[in-house]
């Protein structure tokens, strides 16, 4: 879902009829959060050492995507956030909440660091 965030952005950064981007959830989430199996479902050859690798370049890339958009970026939060969903937040140009919003970064309680 990240790789795709980051192309999706960078097409309507070129694009010329992309005035505006949102981002929002569909139904009664903003966000999820990652799926924590995606971590020990798919190992590549070089083990974990690479996929920290492959995890750091996704999560470079839209991070660069989001910080060089060109144009307005809004997040319009419809729901609960959760993990980068919250961290990536402040990347964005406004960010315009329901009043069914909630924000929760729970790196520390899985081990994590955030990003």
């Amino acid at each position: 879902m990240y790789i795709g965030i980051g192309e999706v952005l960078n097409a309507a950064a070129e694009d010329p009829s992309v005035k505006v981007a949102v981002l929002t959830g569909t139904g009664k989430w903003y966000s999820s959060g990652n799926d924590l199996s995606n971590f020990t479902e798919y190992m590549p050859p070089g083990g974990i050492q690479e996929l920290a690798l492959i995890s750091q370049k996704v999560l470079n890339d839209i991070c660069d995507a989001m910080i060089k958009f060109p144009k307005p970026l809004i997040a319009a939060v419809n729901g609960p956030a959760i993990g980068l969903g919250v961290t990536a937040l402040c990347l964005c140009d406004l960010v315009y909440c329901t009043d069914n919003a909630t924000f929760k970064t729970p790196f520390v309680s899985l081990g994590q660091s955030p990003e």
